[in-house]
């Protein structure tokens, strides 16, 4: 048959062709214990998934937990709507005490600017320059560096435009 394809006299079948020779197994490969039967049939075994964005599922999911489980949907809908009061009141809490915390901290920074400059004025008055320097410097040096990273967390708070 497959001569005669060759010479174009014939078409060849979709059929499975068998081979008369005994497939050879390289030697790291052990032969299979039995010859596959001609009556056992191959199975294909297929799988698929979904998936949803979002807090809700959609309906058609809704009405198979429903019908899973009577009652079930409506659980997760009240769930849902108690974790979004729950995120909404916490929320509106840090942000309250983000609103306080910008109030409060330029009265601390004051005090501490006049505290740190009473000190290295009594340092100072009292006989002791280098100590009045060294904290000063510090007391400078840490408002500076709390400042500016102030300003760099307030930077990254912004969105970035393009």
């Amino acid at each position: 048959m497959l001569q005669a394809y060759r010479m174009g006299t014939e078409r060849p079948q979709n059929k499975p062709v068998k081979a008369n020779t005994p497939t050879q197994h390289p030697e790291h490969v052990s032969p299979p214990s039995r010859l596959p039967v001609e009556s056992e049939r191959r199975t294909t075994i297929s799988a698929s998934a979904s998936v949803f964005v979002g807090p809700l599922p959609p309906p058609d999911m809704l009405a198979a937990y429903e019908e899973a489980a009577p009652g079930l949907a409506e659980k997760i809908i009240v769930l849902l709507q108690e974790q979004t009061a729950h995120r909404m009141q916490s929320e509106t809490e840090r942000n309250r005490s983000n609103i306080q915390i910008a109030i409060a901290a330029p009265k601390y920074a004051l005090t501490a600017a006049a505290m740190s400059l009473v000190s290295v004025t009594l340092l100072g008055i009292y006989g002791n320059p280098w100590a009045a320097a060294v904290v000063g410097a510090l007391e400078v040096g840490g408002m500076v560096g709390m400042f500016m990273r102030g300003r760099r967390q307030s930077s990254s708070d912004k969105p970035k435009t393009d």
